[in-house]
């Protein structure tokens, strides 16, 4: 296998920006974080070759045949949430234990362990590159909301509206499409699609890299990484409503929040992560300094 790193993203639905996925943000982080590390790294979607190896984001969107054809080596980066996995992508397990994993979640690995699969804790780290959101000083927005919308994250959306806040939610909204209304909200809400979950760390990570406030649902089986404990404000379901009424009207307390939110995230060093990661990959890894754009 040549040296060099192709990060895959796979994307398969078509919907919003071609060029952008959730995924997006973490690929890019990755890919600065190992050309800082000297090893050729580049961004690919939906094609994995076999003259370099590919870490996978997405892969639980490949098709049993698609991943029937993954070259030995390749590398599972699940961002998915394995307890809510869909019952048509039984097949990614499958996947799963015939590749190198790598997982972000503790829960997730333990999941993964109960099914004879074997993943390393790789968490979502923070690149110096991604801080690139220019925050409006007199934001429009007061709470930003993005992804699919059902109806436990519809009531608590509806409710905000009713209490005379500008709610903007955004679907299949990506990269720097989405970007542009981060920029202009005075706060972003992190809501659980279902009541019980992982905290989703690979939505809210480039938020605290770009010095945002964020309220995020939280409950007794939420979890979450100690480090980001006081990166951001936490409710439970049935307080959100007030909690977030609360911070848009506190511009300190949001401010604060941003900036703690920052730090814990820039202490989440992608290029460490990323040196531990790749040890056993053959790969030299001799800091290179800062390289050309991903």
């Amino acid at each position: 296998m040549a040296g060099g790193i192709d990060i895959v993203i796979i994307k398969k639905n078509g919907l919003g920006d071609a060029g952008a996925s959730v995924f997006s943000e973490v690929a890019e982080t990755l890919c600065f974080a190992l050309r800082r590390l000297g090893i050729d790294a580049e961004i690919v979607w939906n094609r994995v070759g076999r003259r370099r190896r590919a870490i996978v984001l997405g892969g639980h969107d490949l098709s049993a045949e698609e991943g029937d054809r993954l070259p030995s080596g390749t590398i599972l980066y699940n961002l998915e949430q394995i307890a809510t996995l869909h019952p048509r992508s039984a097949h990614y397990l499958d996947l799963l234990r015939r590749c190198r994993v790598w997982d972000y979640s503790p829960r997730n690995i333990a999941d993964l362990a109960g099914q004879g699969i074997r993943a390393r804790l790789v968490p979502v780290g923070h690149a110096d590159e991604m801080t690139r959101i220019p925050n409006s000083p007199s934001p429009g927005i007061d709470v930003l909301f993005y992804g699919a919308v059902n109806p436990r994250r519809r009531a608590i959306l509806d409710a905000l509206g009713e209490r005379g806040l500008t709610v903007v939610s955004l679907q299949h909204y990506y990269g720097a499409l989405r970007d542009r209304f981060v920029a202009d909200a005075k706060l972003v809400l992190n809501l659980h699609y279902y009541e019980a979950g992982i905290f989703e760390i690979v939505r809210v990570s480039h938020l605290l890299s770009n010095r945002k406030a964020v309220l995020a649902e939280r409950h007794p089986d939420t979890e979450i990484d100690p480090d980001l404990l006081d990166a951001m404000a936490f409710a439970p379901y049935d307080g959100l409503v007030e909690a977030a009424c609360a911070l848009v009207a506190d511009n300190a307390r949001r401010e604060a929040l941003a900036e703690a939110g920052y730090r814990r995230m820039r202490d989440r060093d992608a290029v460490a992560l990323m040196r531990s990661a790749t040890a056993d990959l053959g790969f030299s890894n001799s800091e290179a300094g800062a390289l050309t754009g991903c």
